[in-house]
This record gives structure tokens, sequence and C-alpha cells, in this order.
């Protein structure tokens, strides 16, 4: 990946620790999938997102069926956009409650 693709991860929205971009199988047996040139004629399910190494929150998860690297590195970048975008995707909903002060803890009783 060239330097123009790069972008900076956001911190954890929790704990402020660092991310860390994984793909991992979809199906059994779960855990990180290895990317590989080639997953063969049906494919692989895998899940690409992103994980805080800190206290183990992630973010939404691209699910795909991959055949090979291109896929890998793919739903890992796909990945790696859901956790940029997490933060701002409902955005006007909470503008929206907060506008009629329900974001407010512990709401005052009208």
């Amino acid at each position: 990946m060239s330097e123009s693709n790069q972008i900076e991860l956001s911190p954890c929205p929790f704990c402020k620790g660092p991310p860390a971009v994984i793909v991992t199988n979809a199906e059994y047996p779960h855990g990180e999938a290895a990317r590989q040139s080639y997953y063969g004629d049906e494919g692989h399910w895998v899940e690409g997102y992103v994980f805080c190494h800190e206290c183990g929150a992630d973010g939404p998860k691209q699910e795909e069926l991959i055949f090979d690297a291109e896929g890998y590195d793919e739903v890992k970048r796909a990945g790696a956009r859901l956790w940029q975008e997490r933060n701002n995707r409902h955005r006007s909903l909470y503008e929206a409650s907060k506008a009629e002060g329900l974001n407010l803890y512990p709401r005052s009783n009208q």
C-alpha cells in the first residue's frame, strides 16, 4: 500500500487504545484468517474489522466471501473504513436528541 492510500486510524472510542485491523474466519473454526493467494473454487468467508488491543472493543465488521489475496486485502481495507466512519454514521440522530435534551443524565423531570 502506498503512503497516499494510508489513513491514520482513530483511537478506540472507549479507552483511547491503539486500533488493529484484522481479518478473521467468519465460520468455524473462528480465529485469525491467513492471507493466501487462493482460497479454492468455493472461496472462504471472512470478516474484516478493527479491534482495540487494550479493552477488546471491536468495530463494525465487513463480511465477505473471498477467493484470493486481493479479496483479503479489500475486506481488510473495508474494516478500516468502517472503523473510521463509525463515529459520524448516526451523528444526525445524536444532534436531534441533543436538541431535545435527551443526551443529558440525569434528565430533569418535566
